[in-house]
């Protein structure tokens, strides 16, 4: 008995996304480059005022509009310093016909203990770096949004952000700003929690 096998076409809106991040694929390894070398020079201050800079203006630049809600930490010594969170959504407005996901991620310092310049943070086609997974995360879902800006393909449904430093999850800073959100940025009903926010969205 033979097996009959039916090869299927993709739909035109898939190849042309798959097509998009072919051509795309230089420029993205190159960003997540950057986005590494911004998170590493932080580590020596900890600073991580450049790597929210930087995510804000890409966000800015794929047609959302972001707010930085300030927050503060309590670090392990007592001592008090304010971080901020970025708050992004489509610059274009709430579709009402479309549900609404909200992507939480976080990013910590990538640990890169080099000296070396952009290009050494990638060796044998890997990435190294304490953090890379949180960084990655962040960087995937900004470069899908790009394909379908670039490829002009409606996204099936509404995004929404919320983006903040690693330390701000072990406060009480980061779910009280969330709290006095829950009827302005949180307020869409239909707005699951998407990404690695399972347990910060429940606070």
């Amino acid at each position: 008995m033979s097996n009959t096998f039916i090869i299927m076409a993709l739909p035109n809106a898939l190849s042309e996304i798959f097509q998009c991040i072919d051509q795309k694929q230089d420029e993205f390894i190159e960003r997540f480059n950057e986005a590494i070398s911004v998170s590493a020079n932080a580590e020596k201050s900890q600073d991580t005022t450049g790597v929210i800079e930087w995510v804000d203006k890409l966000l800015k630049s794929l047609g959302f509009f972001t707010e930085l809600k300030n927050v503060e930490v309590v670090k392990l010594d007592g001592a008090i310093h304010s971080t901020s969170v970025i708050f992004g959504s489509s610059a274009a407005g709430h579709c009402p016909n479309k549900s609404t996901i909200l992507i939480y991620c976080h990013f910590g310092f990538t640990g890169i203990q080099k000296e070396d310049e952009l290009g050494n943070h990638l060796q044998n086609n890997n990435f190294y770096g304490n953090g890379i997974l949180d960084l990655s995360s962040i960087i995937a879902w900004l470069n899908t949004i790009e394909v379908f800006e670039t490829s002009k393909i409606d996204k099936p449904v509404n995004i929404k952000f919320i983006i903040s430093p690693k330390e701000t999850e072990s406060n009480t800073g980061l779910s009280n700003l969330l709290i006095s959100e829950k009827d302005c940025f949180l307020e869409s009903k239909e707005c699951p929690p998407g990404e690695r926010n399972m347990a910060v969205m429940k606070k």
